[in-house]
């Protein structure tokens, strides 16, 4: 029987087990998924009224009132609304914070990874639930992010024969399902993984989330059945009668050849990348919305049934914008105001990508902030920084020659974030690579790093 100095009332308690499983119980605690709904059903009663009087202008967002009306979070309390599977830890007392801490650290990859599930509603709204948040942290590595299509609007529609599709093109603006998305994806990069309702005031500070890797999976839920791929025209078609109200002024109601079918996810996937595409061009109208994108993304991932379907590489897009035309980008500015506008904020975004730890391209630009005599007279240079607190990974690719590309190579690859002072440019015999070895120095020069 278990001694009464490390038993209360007969029974072991956290902080009286052996170390190394206290350190275990922890570990599994923090890489424990939450619980996430079935269904619609087992959802529906969790879920937040939709946002009723929304004014993006009033708010810390810039998107439409569509995203907040269509996105319903869990219920502050609910068995859904989930806080990071540290926090309480982190609040039990002060051995179990270190330990927990020092476990964070140890776990350093595994605790900056996040998911979110997403249910797809009746095409109309999505019902987000955190699933995974070990630990608050601004900079995560990678968010998963699983939309799952349940149900269709003919369902729907006999309660309300005036309700329009999520799919339809507004007065001037985008389908409302487009702000469905810009919502969920704003309201994380500005607040984190925060659901509940507080801080949606308008004083709420800006939280200033980034994330190298957003991996976006749309799939069927279970249990349901998707309409054939030969019946997309027919799907089209019905959001289009969608666009002015279900039912016409004489009642008459469209056949519903669709049943209890829902899309297809490639559908919706191929929704979401045309749209991704048209807001990170920064152009007349998509400037003001799409530079939080750039600003704290690398990389954007959308795939059907876990299958790759489409990848953009923000810091590569960002490098090739090039607008010389005021009439073309950042509408929301003064005609004279814009191309300076434009030319501030992405050397500003750069900078921004390098602090946060996103990949950036610089090529031989007229914009371009580095040394532009000194690295473009070695040719195409490529290059990916990221500043990791006090270390720093750099990878130099230079474009070379073609002729020279069999006789001569260059790679200063470091493998691991190294300390600045382990790096090292190796000397070279040849004249070519001792030019190109210049150049590195200089950019470490200019990185501040002696």
């Amino acid at each position: 029987m278990a001694s009464p100095k490390t038993t209360i009332g007969g029974r072991w308690t956290l902080l009286n087990v052996p170390p190394e499983i206290r350190h275990e119980i922890i570990e599994n605690v923090l890489l424990s998924p939450f619980q996430t709904p079935k269904d619609i059903t087992s959802a529906l009663s969790s879920r937040q009224e939709p946002l009723q009087g929304w004014d993006y202008r009033e708010k810390l967002f810039k998107t439409w009132r569509d995203g907040p009306l269509h996105v319903r979070f869990p219920q502050d309390g609910s068995s859904f609304c989930y806080i990071s599977r540290a926090t309480p830890l982190l609040l039990t007392n002060k051995q179990i914070n270190e330990e927990t801490r020092t476990t964070v650290m140890r776990l350093r990859g595994q605790t900056r990874i996040y998911e979110l599930d997403v249910l797809v509603v009746h095409e109309q709204q999505f019902w987000p639930t955190w699933s995974f948040v070990p630990v608050w942290t601004q900079e995560i590595d990678q968010v998963d992010v699983t939309f799952r299509i349940f149900g269709n609007l003919a369902q729907i529609i006999k309660e309300n024969r005036r309700l329009w599709s999520a799919f339809r093109i507004g007065n001037g603006s985008p389908p409302s399902l487009t702000w469905c998305f810009y919502y969920l994806l704003e309201r994380f990069l500005r607040l984190g993984p925060d659901v509940t309702r507080s801080v949606l005031d308008p004083t709420s500070p800006d939280r200033k989330f980034s994330v190298k890797t957003l991996n976006v999976n749309i799939t069927v839920g279970e249990g349901e059945v998707m309409l054939g791929e030969e019946e997309q025209g027919s799907w089209r078609e019905l959001q289009d009668i969608h666009h002015y109200g279900y039912a016409d002024d004489d009642g008459e109601t469209p056949p519903d050849f669709q049943g209890s079918r829902v899309m297809r996810p490639e559908w919706l996937a191929n929704f979401v990348i045309e749209y991704l595409h048209i807001l990170t061009s920064m152009g007349y109208h998509t400037a003001k919305y799409g530079a939080i994108l750039f600003e704290r993304v690398g990389t954007i991932r959308v795939s059907v049934e876990g299958v790759l379907l489409h990848e953009i590489e923000l810091g590569s897009v960002l490098d090739k914008l090039n607008w010389s035309n005021p009439g073309h980008t950042f509408g929301h500015l003064n005609r004279d105001e814009r191309l300076d506008a434009f030319a501030k904020w992405k050397r500003n975004t750069r900078k921004l990508r390098i602090k946060r730890n996103l990949p950036v391209v610089h090529h031989n630009h007229s914009d371009n902030t580095l040394e532009e005599n000194s690295l473009g007279e070695q040719g195409n240079v490529e290059l990916n920084l990221l500043k990791i607190s006090h270390n720093i990974l750099i990878e130099y690719q230079p474009s070379l020659p073609a002729e020279s590309e069999s006789s001569t190579t260059s790679s200063f690859d470091l493998g691991v974030a190294a300390p600045i002072s382990a790096i090292v440019v190796q000397p070279d015999t040849s004249r070519q690579m001792r030019g190109r070895g210049n150049v590195f120095r200089r950019l470490l020069r200019f990185l501040g790093c002696n």
